[in-house]
């Protein structure tokens, strides 16, 4: 409907909220949101190198059944972290 007028993503859709983060995944350029709210499952297998911060953290998502089901929060809350520093930790994963 709008593909004649509009040249460009549609920012103005896009909602953010609070710990919220755009990272791009350099393989296949899919833009995704890295908040609390996002499951452990997705985060590891869209970014694998995100699995050694679990380790860091002595964590045992990577291989838990519960991966699919926790969220970011979920899992920072279980073991006692903020959520916001987990987030960064994740976000500042090396390539």
């Amino acid at each position: 409907m709008y593909d004649d007028y509009i040249d460009f993503p549609p920012f103005f859709l896009f909602k953010m909220q609070p710990f919220q983060m755009v990272k791009t995944n350099r393989t296949s350029n899919n833009i995704m949101v890295l908040s609390p709210a996002m499951n452990v499952d997705e985060l590891i297998n869209t970014w694998p190198r995100t699995i050694q911060v679990f380790f860091q953290h002595r964590m045992a998502c990577v291989g838990c059944w519960m991966a699919s089901f926790d969220t970011l929060e979920d899992v920072a809350n279980n073991y006692s972290l903020d959520v916001s520093e987990f987030i960064l930790a994740l976000e500042s994963a090396p390539d």
